[in-house]
Parts: C-alpha cells; structure tokens; sequence
C-alpha cells in the first residue's frame, strides 16, 4: 500500500478523482485535498504535510497544472527529495499536451491522452513495488475477492509474468468467482481466435485483432533492397502505391497470445524495422474468391498461395490492447466504495 499525493490543477478534477478512486481500490492511499482538508484547516500546511508523508507525488499534466504555481511548488519539494536519496518518488502523468517543465523532461511520463486504462497500467508499474513491499507487513483487511483481483492486477501490471501466464491466472479467478465475461475472454485469448470460436458472430472479434497487411498473389517483395534504407514506412508506401502487385487487407490474427509473445520474442530488439511474411491461401485469409464483388486479388483459385507482409510491430499492438482489456476488466470486478 503506497501514500500516494495526487497534484493537479483544479480544472482536471474530473480525472484526478477517477485516478484516486482507481488508487484506491488497489489498496493505495491517495491524498486530494477535497477528500482530507476540513474545513477551517490550514490548506498549504495539510499539502506540506502529505507531501512529506507521501510515498509518491504524482503530477497531473495539463495546460491548466502548467500554469498554475501550486502544482509546481507541490512536486518541486518531492523533487529534491529524490535526488537526494537517489529514488523515484514523483511520477509525471501527461493528460493533456503541455510545455513540460525542464525538471520532468528526463522522466517517463504515463501517457493517459488516448487511452486511459494503458496510461494507468503504465503508471501502476511503477507504484506496484511499494505496494508488494507493504503487503507482507500490512495487515489489509479486505475480503479473498478483492485480494485475488488485486494480486492478479500486480501481476498484469508489472509485466514480469508473460500476458498468457496472467491469462491463465485470470482464467481460474474467472472459473473460482463465477465471472463469465472474464472466462470468456479468457479462453479465446489463450486458445486463439480460430474460425469455430466466431463463425456465428463475427461482430465479436476484438477490432485489435486486425491489422493493415498487404497481399501480394504474384509478387516477392526484395526486403533486401538498399532503397528502402531500413525504413518500413517507404516500404508501406511503396506497397500501397503499387495497386497492381498488392492488395491492402485487414487480416484476422487468430493465433493464441502464447503464440504471438513468442513470436514478440524471436523479434526481440528489431521488432519495429521488420516486415513480418505470412504464406497463406486466398481460403485460409477468408476471402470469397466466388463472390463477383471481390475483384482483389484477381484470381478465383481458393488455394492460390499468396505472400501477406505486415508490420511486425502490430505483434506488440495485439499484445497490449489485450493487456489493457485485462486490466480494465479486472478493475470493473473490484468493489465500490
């Protein structure tokens, strides 16, 4: 359980009180001063305090909090506390695009302008060792539920269990504690996506499960080629100009995230300079090869081999959408206040 001392401006309420209540459930201590200042009480010695008392500052980033000059004062004493002992105690969360002050720039921020479940994965990485640190001195009075979920949650957010090892995990909590969705979810992600699985109700597929790909029927694209000095967006562009060798498709990944993590490794360190090359059938992509409003590829031979090229990078998309729906599936099945 970690203290956690959330400094925002005032007009990013709305989110700092989503982040609080989110802190809250996993068992941290957030500090707003709408919550822990009574009335009559001295507002800029409670802040000092809680500061002082914090195990992290986070900062909420924004336009607003950039002009505002309590939210600076308030990090800036964590700040030099950090320095000092040589730990990490203030934690950037970027809301909004903002001029980030030149203290920060070095830090890496939780990114929360798109995504806010991936933003807040990415900030409990970074507060879950204080919480597994406290755990086994603090006597945290919370029923066998919530204290599976939690403990999975660590898990997931951490990223030191494989994603189908917290799969697996979530799979027999779901089974334990009777929660369909999340065994649903559970078993098509770890088995895949397989045509049996979604046959009758194709609208299921996860969107995240699709990525741009090109297929080429009669055509080897040169990897090798010097021209493209190893950047894969020229050879995107390249494929999609030449509308005559290839053929933009949306492909269904259907592979069990077993599978696609260990394909994630073997790419380990090039991931985003490569062009993954898939040899498929026309059948095996699921296109209608009868149907007289498919012109692409111009062929009517349902087993006619073709190559498909895609970004290796969209491995790690799949990877972490499912991380985030993990994630925000466990956090909807945590008790309210």
């Amino acid at each position: 359980m970690a203290k956690i001392f959330l400094s925002h401006s005032s007009k990013d309420k709305k989110f700092v009180f989503q982040i609080g209540e989110d802190l809250k459930a996993l068992g941290h201590e957030p500090w707003l001063d709408e919550w822990e200042i009574k009335v009559g009480e001295c507002i800029p010695s409670e802040i000092d305090h809680a500061i002082e008392e914090a195990d992290y500052v986070i900062i909420v980033l924004s336009p607003d909090a950039v002009e505002s000059g309590w939210v600076e004062r308030e990090w800036q004493s964590k700040y030099w506390d950090e320095i000092e002992q040589n730990e990490t105690f203030v934690l950037p969360v970027l809301l909004k695009n903002c001029k980030i002050a030149n203290l920060l720039k070095t830090k890496k921020y939780a990114d929360f302008r798109n995504n806010y479940t991936a933003g807040f994965v990415n900030l409990m990485g970074a507060i879950s060792p204080i919480l597994e640190s406290s755990s086994s001195s603090i006597d945290i009075q919370r029923d066998p539920k919530t204290t599976d979920i939690s403990a999975l949650l660590s898990d997931v957010q951490s990223r030191t269990t494989t994603l189908s090892e917290c799969l697996a995990k979530a799979l027999d909590l779901a089974l334990k504690y009777n929660f369909e969705n999340l065994a649903n979810f559970c078993r098509l992600e770890l088995s895949g996506w397989e045509k049996s699985n979604w046959v009758n109700n194709p609208e299921d597929i996860p969107k995240y499960r699709f990525s741009e790909v090109f297929i080429a029927p009669f055509f080897e694209l040169n990897l090798q080629y010097f021209g493209w000095g190893q950047n894969i967006s020229a050879i995107f562009d390249f494929m999609r100009k030449d509308t005559k060798n290839f053929y933009p498709y949306k492909m269904l990944h259907t592979q069990s995230i077993s599978y696609i993590e260990s394909q994630t490794e073997r790419l380990s360190g090039t991931l985003e300079r490569n062009i993954i090359t898939v040899h498929k059938t026309l059948s095996e992509l699921m296109i209608n090869t009868s149907d007289p409003d498919t012109s692409d590829p111009d062929t009517s031979d349902p087993d006619h081999p073709v190559r498909v090229y895609g970004k290796a990078s969209d491995l790690l998309g799949i990877l972490d959408a499912v991380r985030n729906e993990l994630t925000k599936m466990l956090l909807d099945l945590l008790p309210g206040e």
